[in-house]
């Protein structure tokens, strides 16, 4: 038998089946050249990407203030924060302009140059990174991406462990209380207002 060892973010025992969820988002992001006169179009695309990924942040960020209070008010309202950074937004705009590539395209190259510099930071900034990528998939689905799920059957009929690659909020948000018995990761960020939500799970 194998043990794998980790840091808890809370305390308590959980036994369970577990079941990877993911999130293929990254992975379905298309990459491509347009022609000079799609330019305005892809970047039409990007606006009603946004609008649309704002209109979502408002609804998750009702739900949030009553499944978690405080500590998911906070989280979604920075995400809120991230999407309305006209910096980030600009950019965007500018690699479609100039590297005439699809919107997507040029979001992601945006957001991960975005991600880069914070993790070549030596400091508590990096703990944004998580936030960062939550804000980026949201984006994504909102150009018609595939959504996080459960990769086993069980994952949707009974409770599991949860296991994953990383732990968002949007993740927390999205995967019914019922459904997990305790979450399993390879990075989790550390945040007091993070464990809040967990504890609330």
């Amino acid at each position: 038998m194998k043990i794998l060892k980790g840091v808890t973010a809370n305390s308590g025992l959980a036994k369970g089946i577990s079941c990877l969820y993911t999130e293929k988002i990254e992975e379905n992001i298309p990459h491509y050249v347009i022609e000079k006169d799609r330019v305005d179009k892809e970047i039409s695309r990007l606006k009603e990407a946004y609008d649309k990924a704002k209109d979502v942040m408002k609804e998750v960020l009702v739900a949030s203030e009553k499944m978690f209070g405080k500590a998911g008010d906070e989280i979604f309202k920075a995400h809120i924060m991230i999407l309305d950074d006209k910096a980030l937004y600009n950019k965007i705009v500018e690699l479609i302009r100039k590297k005439l590539v699809n919107a997507e395209h040029a979001a992601s190259d945006a957001f991960n140059n975005y991600l880069e510099k914070l993790e070549g930071e030596q400091s508590h900034f990096t703990e944004l990174a998580h936030d960062i990528i939550d804000v980026r998939n949201r984006l994504f689905a909102s150009f018609g991406g595939i959504s996080g799920h459960f990769e086993c059957p069980i994952g949707e009929r009974q409770p599991v462990v949860v296991a994953s690659k990383r732990l968002t909020p949007s993740m927390v948000l999205n995967i019914p209380r019922g459904r997990a018995l305790a979450f399993v990761t390879e990075a989790l960020p550390m945040q007091p207002s993070w464990q809040g939500i967990m504890a609330c799970q």
